[in-house]
């Protein structure tokens, strides 16, 4: 017992003494402090190097004034995108800012608590130099020090470019693309728009991966026709796509967000992709013995933008998400002995089939009143003329299963 006693006092007595040193001279192992007041405006930054850390503190204002703290840095290579971590500090709940050097805000992070460290995983600063701006929202602390690092990131994998928050910020992504992007900071919004070049038609599919543990969604947006859809499957990390785009229809843009799990300190990557869309496998038209197969071309919601049908082949589609409507059109060149449409069973869904003129007048509708049943409608003697096929589902529900839809005019 006494052995312990005289150990306990010695190593409170060691502690003290250590907590005094570091109380003391706790920054020894910097050669500067980078933070000299007074820094509180941007007109007032500090010069830093982007080889050394920044070191600075949340010094306690008269008036209960929060602490800002400006920082400007020249970059080497304006063409790389860069990394920026800072460290927490205890009772402090803070907020960095990177500006560019006209003073306009490139990117933000705020984890929203006290001691809480920041990060912003991806930036780019689109000038020669940038402004740190690091600013406290509750608290000060006058002994422990922030520590912001920023570092350039490696070249190789196409990342998107920062600030493209808005549709006239987006960055442009081409067919048979794939760009890395980042839901981060917390809220972050990543607009793209889809470039096609030259004056071919392509088929598309739009596909976002992420192996980061985030709940991604996307909103495809048809700007010329004022049409969009909001796709989300509801989980953190797997794969969000949409199918059957046709570049001739419209002026597309990708808006990207994310969920991401607060508990999980990784980086919130995903993967961007614009997917040229060709055949089906052989193995499919084998299986089926399908002479010809077509896709489904979105938007197709409407009647001016419905697909064209083509007698005697197959159109690939399908429902998604909740509340699609798809809209076919054909038109006979003379009055036919009759008008076969078909629509195969897509599983946990009870769909519509509805045939009407150009005069939007219901001509015949088919409805087996179940789930997990096939439609189809005989139309005899049908005059010439333009008509469309809508289809549906009874109660707007989508399972996300691609239908197959079949149409044959038959002449005398």
């Amino acid at each position: 017992m006494k052995i312990f006693f005289i150990l306990s006092s010695f190593f409170l007595l060691l502690f003290s003494c250590v907590k005094k040193d570091l109380d003391k001279d706790l920054y020894k192992m910097f050669e500067t402090i980078t933070d000299i007041e007074s820094n509180d405006t941007i007109a007032e930054s500090n010069e830093a190097n982007l080889d050394l850390p920044i070191v600075g503190f949340f010094n306690k204002k008269e008036n209960d004034k929060k602490d800002t703290d400006f920082y400007k840095i020249l970059l080497k290579n304006i063409n790389l995108s860069y990394e920026l971590t800072s460290t927490g500090v205890p009772n402090v709940n803070y907020k960095i800012t990177i500006l560019n050097d006209k003073g306009k805000i490139i990117s933000v992070s705020n984890e929203n608590g006290n001691g809480e460290w920041e990060k912003i995983w991806n930036f780019y600063p689109n000038s020669n130099y940038i402004f740190i701006k690091i600013e406290s929202i509750d608290g000060f602390n006058e002994k422990m020090p922030y520590i912001i690092n920023i570092s350039p990131k490696e070249e190789g994998t196409k990342e998107e470019k920062e600030p493209n928050n808005t549709e006239e910020a987006a960055n442009i992504i081409k067919i048979n693309e794939t760009i890395k992007g980042y839901t981060a900071p917390r809220g972050d919004i990543d607009y793209y728009n889809i470039d096609f070049s030259g004056n071919k038609i392509y088929d598309f599919n739009i596909e976002i991966e992420s192996f980061s543990n985030i709940d991604i969604n996307f909103t495809i947006i048809d700007k010329k026709n004022s049409i969009s859809k909001y796709i989300h499957r509801y989980s953190y990390g797997g794969t969000e796509f949409f199918n059957y785009l046709d570049s001739s229809k419209g002026d597309y843009y990708i808006r990207i967000t994310g969920d991401e799990n607060s508990s999980v300190k990784i980086e919130p990557i995903y993967f961007v992709s614009v997917k040229e869309v060709k055949n089906l496998p052989n193995t499919y038209k084998e299986a089926r013995n399908l002479p010809n197969t077509y896709y489904e071309r979105e938007f197709n919601d409407t009647f001016s933008s419905a697909t064209e049908l083509i007698s005697g082949s197959e159109m690939f589609g399908y429902f998604y998400p909740d509340n699609d409507v798809d809209f076919y059109k054909f038109e006979l060149y003379k009055k036919s002995i009759s008008v076969n449409i078909s629509l195969s069973k897509i599983k946990g869904v009870d769909s519509i089939i509805e045939l009407l003129d150009k005069d939007d007048i219901l001509i015949k509708k088919e409805n087996s009143n179940g789930v997990d049943y096939g439609e189809s409608m005989v139309i005899n003697e049908l005059n010439s003329g333009l008509y469309y096929v809508r289809l549906l589902t009874k109660d707007g529900k989508s399972s996300n299963i691609n239908y197959n839809l079949f149409f044959l005019a038959v002449y005398e």
